[in-house]
């Protein structure tokens, strides 16, 4: 799951159209069984405040699918190749309900249910539907929520977003949490922190240089994949996009020969493009 880029164009399928239930239908169906670029289309198209859509049809069928068919279930094994896409489904509903959620009283104790481990147990599935809710900004995320996510504790992964949306909102104390899980914990925390910064921008010299420093060792691992994507989000008018541009060159003119590294390289030359420092433009065409 990524941000949905502006929805200006109809797809090749002539959808959307300027019926808001019909609209409202054919989301629906897309998120339930859509491939995950279609998925993403449909997330721009409900994020386009210009596209007409019947958001209350979305949301009582994302409350409908939910209730029977697509239930709070604990992570499946890597095998269970039905039971993963169950939950990418059910992970995609409470992702996007904050687009339809229009104050509704039923979504926000949906969406409050979902940060809680005891009523979702699927850590994935509470950290997609955080990343919407901070995303989308619906109604309910205050500082008391987050503070709540923080002290219910559980897995890193959703512990570490929340700490990056409360450090977006200046909380000092998480922020250094996050700047010690980065520099100092284990590689599992370490990717956790990766995670959260991946959706929450940082400029924060520490992290910075931390991301720097990953990406320049160049392990073929998820930590520096995850470090690059996460410098990838650095403004270009950011004091450190310089230091962001050089490490991603480097990290390109140094693995330039190497297969193993090409989807890693993909990712450091898209940072390149949205740093937009000249000085780096010729890796880029040559690339």
């Amino acid at each position: 799951m990524s941000a949905a880029p502006a929805v200006a164009l109809r797809s090749s399928t002539g959808f959307p159209v300027k019926d808001a239930a019909v609209n409202a239908e054919r989301i629906c169906e897309t998120l339930e069984k859509g491939r995950e670029t279609e998925r993403i289309y449909v997330e721009g198209l409900l994020a386009d405040p210009k596209i007409p859509v019947n958001r209350a049809i979305v949301r009582e069928y994302i409350f409908k699918m939910m209730a029977s068919r697509y239930k709070p279930e604990p992570q499946p094994q890597d095998d269970e190749a039905e039971k993963l896409r169950a939950a990418n489904t059910r992970g995609w509903f409470l992702y996007v309900l904050p687009l339809v959620a229009e104050n509704d009283p039923n979504a926000t104790a949906v969406m409050r249910q979902a940060l809680a481990a005891v009523t979702e147990p699927n850590p994935w599935v509470r950290y997609w539907a955080l990343v919407g809710r901070f995303r989308y900004g619906s109604t309910g995320l205050a500082p008391t929520v987050v503070a709540q996510v923080i002290t219910e504790g559980g897995d890193d992964l959703v512990v570490m977003l929340a700490h990056a949306v409360a450090a977006n909102a200046g909380d000092a104390v998480s922020l250094e949490t996050l700047r010690q899980g980065l520099l100092h914990a284990s590689e599992g925390r370490q990717w956790a922190v990766l995670r959260a910064i991946r959706i929450v921008r940082f400029e924060d010299g520490e992290i910075i240089r931390k991301l720097c420093g990953i990406v320049d060792k160049g392990e073929n691992s998820d930590i520096t994949y995850d470090s690059i994507q996460a410098l990838k989000n650095i403004r270009p008018d950011s004091d450190y996009s310089k230091l962001a541009t050089r490490t991603l060159g480097n990290f390109v003119d140094r693995w330039s020969t190497y297969p193993a590294r090409d989807a890693m390289r993909l990712r450091a030359l898209v940072g390149l493009g949205r740093l937009r420092r000249s000085s780096e433009a010729q890796i880029q065409i040559e690339q």
